[in-house]
């Protein structure tokens, strides 16, 4: 349950909440999972505020996320865009 909660807050916040940034104190509604798939967890209604406090305590720290680079080549249609206009 833990990693579906942490699988979703990269799909869902990452983009919102960017490395330093703060999380609010309350789970905005896109950080839920469906907790039907855990059946044998006792505290699922639960699930969402605790796994959400624990978030919180890790999400700005360096450890937690991944820097990665992206080879980008629109800067230079953009400036033939520009030569040849």
């Amino acid at each position: 349950m833990a990693l579906a909660y942490w699988q979703r807050a990269e799909t869902a916040l990452q983009w919102n909440y960017l490395y330093g940034s703060e999380l609010p104190e309350q789970p905005p509604p896109e950080f839920k999972i469906d907790t039907s798939q855990f059946p044998a967890m006792p505290a699922a209604a639960d699930s969402r505020e605790r796994y959400w406090r624990r978030l919180r305590r890790v999400w700005d720290h360096r450890e937690s996320w991944e820097t990665s680079y992206e080879w980008n080549t629109e800067w230079v249609r953009k400036v033939l865009d520009a030569v040849f206009r």
